[in-house]
């Protein structure tokens, strides 16, 4: 049974019966999504009064309520949600080696069919697109260099690309760049790409090399052009300083500009052999000193503020120590959004000297 309930009434556990969209006909919450805390906080930055859910319990065993001591973070290693994003995300990167490894090494065709299921289905369990960034941080302890990265930027070009209102067509295609963009890097030495601590220039000319490996792996294959050259130029900036042919703008396919947005920022924010992870708000603030010189505005402006925006409810740490909530974003300061502590209202937009360190 449907019920119209109050925002104020939601609790972690309900299900929402339909898309709730912003007046500017922006999607908040998808059809069937299971609300966490997080969610709810996120429903309430919108203003809105009330929506149609349908009551289910918050935990599956026993009918445990969510302890409210939790951080965000804990709270969705708990869920049922997360626990079935794991379990599709970790077994689609088992197939995605297979995959991978069958194209790159032993000369197989690449299987579009496949490499959209995998990513359509491990989106599909976590209820809606935007908490993918949830799911993928609360994953964070994943050290892989190719294989989960590849799945991760597919996921991340997906919910892009419908964020960019990107025809159904066009995103399945995305999807297939994001998860061929890196494969030149099986072609790369393990110890090379495993290294702990900083590559010697010789070393890091070698890992350069992965994107002319992955557009010779690539370039007699049946698929199109645009994923072909994905490959090849996703480190390449449209001002001209990137790799491996120092192209601009102009010269640069569209899913490249895109994809080299999604790899930078899964790179950045995933553990790593050689460092700890990047909090978000921290690769936000490098996108946002470095943006419109690297990547195409077009597509870089929109993701920040929505990668922001996918983490209104979040706890985040503060570089003074202090724990607090974010509420609301700062649109033209996107790294750095409003803060409520249990004392005060913090925004970081006009205290310069605190930050974000990490998302809890």
């Amino acid at each position: 049974m449907i019920n119209i309930i109050k925002i104020k009434a939601l609790k972690p556990g309900m299900v929402v019966a339909k898309d709730i969209y912003t007046p500017s006909d922006e999607l908040i919450v998808a059809n069937n999504t299971v609300l966490t805390a997080r969610g709810i906080k996120r429903l309430e930055s919108y203003n809105l009064k009330e929506i149609p859910i349908i009551i289910i319990e918050a935990s599956a065993k026993n009918n445990e309520p969510i302890k409210t001591n939790y951080t965000a973070s804990e709270k969705m290693k708990q869920s049922v949600s997360f626990k079935k994003f794991y379990k599709a995300f970790d077994e689609s990167v088992k197939v995605s080696e297979k995959v991978i490894n069958e194209i790159a090494l032993r000369g197989g065709e690449i299987n579009e069919k496949l490499i959209n299921t995998m990513v359509d289905r491990v989106v599909d369990v976590s209820n809606n697109g935007i908490f993918i960034f949830d799911m993928l941080h609360c994953m964070r302890e994943l050290d892989d260099l190719t294989y989960a990265h590849s799945m991760s930027v597919a996921l991340i070009c997906k919910v892009f690309g419908e964020w960019l209102r990107m025809p159904k067509e066009e995103v399945n295609s995305l999807k297939v760049a994001g998860f061929c963009h890196d494969i030149g890097k099986v072609k790369v030495p393990k110890e090379i790409i495993c290294k702990k601590g900083k590559l010697t220039q010789v070393e890091y000319e070698i890992v350069k090399k992965h994107t002319e490996f992955g557009y010779d792996i690539l370039r007699n294959k049946k698929v199109e052009d645009r994923v072909i050259m994905t490959a090849l130029m996703h480190h390449e900036r449209c001002d001209g300083s990137g790799y491996p042919n120092k192209l601009k703008s102009n010269h640069i396919d569209e899913f490249a500009k895109i994809v080299a947005i999604a790899d930078s920022y899964e790179a950045m924010t995933a553990t790593r052999c050689y460092r700890e992870a990047i909090c978000p708000f921290t690769v936000i603030e490098e996108f946002e000193a470095n943006a419109l010189n690297h990547y195409e505005p077009k597509y870089i402006l929109p993701l920040m503020e929505m990668i922001v925006q996918s983490y209104i409810g979040n706890n985040v740490e503060l570089n003074n120590g202090v724990v607090g909530e974010v509420i609301m974003i700062n649109r033209h300061n996107l790294s750095r959004p409003v803060i409520k502590t249990e004392t005060e209202y913090i925004d970081l937009s006009k205290t310069k000297k605190l930050k974000i360190k990490s998302v809890l």
